[in-house]
C-alpha cells in the first residue's frame, strides 16, 4: 500500500537523519509509536527457532519475506572484537511480501514493586550511575548532609527505618499524591544475611523538606544527592506500580513454511511509586490491534548477536561485586576504591576501570607468593571474624596469633625469594641496539630500559597498560644543545625533555594550558649559614619570590627569613642571581 511505501522512506530518513549512527532504542520505540508503527522479532520459521547465525541464512528467510537485494556490501570494524569485526550489509526493498496477520493477542497485568531505601552501597551506585559522582565524592557530600542536619547517618547496612519516619512518609504520600498511592500496610525491606544493622537506612530527617524547597539552602551538588536520597525514601514507602504486558503473535505463509513474528508493548495502568522516583523504561506501546487483523511490513532488519564478554567494572557495579562477595563494610568501599587508584594499580578510561602494568604485576606476583590471603573467601571470611571480635564473640589475641605466625612466615620466604620486579620482560626491542627492554620501576612508576644498559642507556616512558609512549617532537629546540624537545609527563605533569637524553638532562616545565614557564636561574650559594646545620646557605627564586634555603636539602630543610635580611645585603645576592 501507499501509506507503507511513504512509512518506509520516512523510516530510511529518520534513520540516515540520527547523526550518530543508529538511533537509540528510545528514540525507535518514540518514532514508531508517534505513527502507529511497531517492531516485531521473528522468533519461529518453518516450525523451529529462528537464529540469525549468517549473513547468507538471513538473506535467504528475507528473500521469502519479500525482501529484494540492491547492494551487499563488507566491512571490517576496528572498534568491534571477535566475530563481530567482521560485518555484512544487506539492502534492498521489500518488494512482493506474503501476508502477514495478527494470530493472537495475550494482555496481562503484572505489578513493579518499589524499591528499598538507600543502604550505602546502592547509594554510591545510584550516584554513580545517575549522577556521575564517584563513591568518594558522593561520601563527602553524604557527610556535609548528615552533619547538617538534612539526612540520617549514610554508612548503613540496614533497610529498616524509624517508625516515625515511615508514618511521616504516609502522611506526606496522602497529603500530595492522595489515599491510592499509601500502601496498605507499610513497606518492609529485608536487609541481606550479614547485615550488621548498627543504624537505619539513609533518609531525609524530614520528609517535609521536598527537593524543591531544599533548593534554595543547599549548593548544586549537594541538592542533586538530597534529590536522589528523598526520592528513594519516598519511593519505597509508595503503592506498587501496574502495568498491562501486551505479547501479539504476527504469522507470514511463505513457501518455505510459517514464518511468527512476536512484538511486545507495555502500558503504565497505575504509576504507584514511579510518580516519584520515574519511569525506568517508560511505555511501549502498540497500536490497538485485532485478532486476524492484515498489517504491513515497511523495513526488514537482520542482525546478528555474539556473546560479549562481561563489562568491565564501573564504580557502581564495582561496589556491587564488593557487597556480593562479602568485601569490605559500608564504611570502606569507598576507601577501598579510591587506594587502588591512588596506589596506581587501576586507571579510569571512561568511567570504566582497567589494570595498570603495576596493578597486574603486583596481583601477580602476590597470588603467587600469598594464595591464601589473595583469596577473596580469605577476605570475606576476615569480614565476619572482625564483625565477631567486635560483637565480642572472639577472642581477638587468639585470632591475631593463629594469623600472624603464618603469615610472618610467609613474608619472610618471599622477601628471600621473590624475583625483584625491576628486571620484568616486555615484548618490545630497544630502537637504538636491538636488545630486549625491560620493565623497570622508577620513582615516577614504570618504564622501559635496555636489558644493554650501562653500554645502552636507552629508555622510553609507558602508559598505564606497559605501552610505549610515541615520544612527541615539538619545534622547541632546546636552548643548551639545540636538538628538538619532546613532550613527556612526569610526577608533576606534563613538560619538555630534550631528544639528546641522557647525554642532556635540559627540562622545559610547562603551565597548565601547555605554555613553556620561564627557566628558573640556578640557586646562588651565599656567604649565610644554615641556623640548623651551619652549612651555607642557597638563594633561590620561588613562586613567591627570593627565599633562603640550606644547600644540604633533603637531609636539611633549614630555611632563613629573606625579609629579615638588610635592603643592601638582599641587592647584593639578587645581582648574582
Amino acid at each position: 500500500p501507499g501509506a507503507t511505501v511513504e512509512l518506509a522512506e520516512a523510516w530510511d530518513r529518520f534513520r540516515s537523519e540520527s547523526g550518530k549512527g543508529e538511533p537509540t532504542k528510545a528514540d525507535r520505540l518514540k518514532w514508531l509509536t508517534a505513527r502507529g508503527a511497531f517492531e516485531a522479532e521473528l522468533v519461529e520459521w518453518a516450525g523451529e527457532k529462528f537464529q540469525a547465525d549468517s549473513a547468507d541464512k538471513a538473506l535467504a528467510v528475507a528473500r521469502q519475506l519479500g525482501f529484494e537485494l540492491l547492494e551487499r556490501r563488507e566491512e571490517q570494524v576496528p572498534e568491534a572484537k571477535g566475530p563481530a569485526r567482521y560485518r555484512v550489509y544487506l539492502k534492498g526493498r521489500v518488494a512482493n511480501p506474503p501476508s502477514y496477520c495478527v494470530r493472537s493477542i495475550e494482555r496481562k497485568r503484572t505489578v513493579s514493586r518499589p524499591p528499598a531505601p538507600f543502604i550505602t552501597s546502592t547509594l554510591q551506585q545510584s550516584a554513580s550511575t545517575r549522577l556521575g559522582y564517584s563513591a568518594t565524592r558522593t561520601m563527602r557530600i553524604a557527610q556535609d548532609l548528615y552533619e547538617s542536619g538534612y539526612i540520617t547517618y549514610m554508612r548503613t547496612d540496614s533497610t529498616n527505618l524509624a517508625p516515625e519516619a515511615v508514618q511521616a512518609a504516609r502522611a506526606y504520600i496522602a497529603n500530595r499524591y492522595g489515599e491510592r498511592y499509601v500502601p496498605e500496610r507499610p513497606n518492609r525491606y529485608a536487609s541481606r544475611q550479614q547485615a550488621q544493622e548498627a543504624h537505619e537506612a539513609i533518609r531525609p530527617t524530614d520528609v517535609k523538606l521536598d527537593p524543591e524547597a531544599a533548593r534554595g539552602v543547599l549548593e548544586e551538588d549537594a541538592w542533586r544527592l538530597y534529590k536522589l536520597i528523598w526520592e528513594r525514601f519516598l519511593a519505597s514507602q509508595m503503592a506498587p506500580a501496574e502495568f498491562e504486558v501486551i505479547t501479539a503473535l504476527i504469522a507470514a505463509e511463505t513457501t518455505a513454511g510459517d514464518a511468527l513474528w512476536k512484538a511486545g508493548g507495555r502500558r503504565v495502568v497505575f504509576d504507584g511509586f514511579m510518580r516519584v522516583a520515574g519511569l525506568s523504561n517508560g511505555e511501549q506501546l502498540l497500536p490497538p490491534l485485532a485478532e486476524a487483523q492484515q498489517v504491513h511490513p515497511f523495513s526488514i532488519e537482520a542482525v546478528q548477536n555474539f556473546t560479549q564478554p562481561p563489562p568491565r567494572y564501573t564504580e557502581a557495579s564495582l561496589v556491587r561485586a564488593l557487597e556480593a562477595e562479602g568485601i569490605g563494610r559500608p564504611s570502606t568501599y569507598a576507601t577501598i576504591i579510591q587506594t587502588i587508584q591512588d596506589r596506581g594499580y587501576v586507571e579510569q578510561i571512561n568511567r570504566r576501570f582497567y589494570p595498570t602494568l603495576l596493578g597486574r604485576i603486583v596481583t601477580e606476583r602476590l597470588v603467587d607468593r600469598f594464595p591464601q590471603i589473595m583469596d577473596l573467601r580469605f577476605t570475606a571470611q576476615m569480614e565476619d571474624q572482625l564483625d565477631a571480635i567486635q560483637e565480642r564473640h572472639l577472642d581477638w589475641v587468639k585470632l591475631l596469633r593463629d594469623f600472624y605466625g603464618p603469615f610472618h612466615q610467609h613474608v619472610e620466604k618471599a622477601l628471600a625469594e621473590m624475583e625483584h620486579v625491576g628486571g620484568t620482560p616486555s615484548p618490545y626491542k630497544c630502537d637504538k641496539c636491538g636488545k630486549p627492554m625491560l620493565y623497570r620501576i622508577g620513582k615516577n612508576g614504570f618504564f622501559l630500559s635496555c636489558s644493554g644498559y650501562p653500554e645502552c642507556k636507552n629508555r622510553q616512558a609507558v602508559d598505564g597498560q606497559g605501552k610505549p609512549l610515541v615520544r612527541e617532537e615539538t619545534d622547541h629546540r632546546c636552548p643548551n644543545c639545540g636538538k628538538p624537545m619532546v613532550k613527556q609527563v612526569g610526577r608533576f605533569g606534563p613538560f619538555l625533555g630534550c631528544s639528546g637524553y641522557p647525554e642532556c638532562k635540559t627540562i622545559l616545565n610547562l603551565d597548565r594550558a601547555g605554555n613553556i614557564l620561564p627557566r628558573k636561574p640556578p640557586p646562588v650559594t651565599t656567604d649565610l649559614s644554615c641556623p640548623k646545620c651551619g652549612k651555607p646557605l642557597y638563594l633561590r627564586l620561588g613562586k613567591r619570590g627570593p627565599w633562603l634555603g640550606c644547600s644540604a636539602f633533603p637531609r636539611c630543610r633549614g630555611r632563613a627569613s629573606w625579609s629579615n635580611l638588610p635592603e643592601e645585603k638582599r641587592n647584593e645576592l639578587l645581582a648574582e642571581l
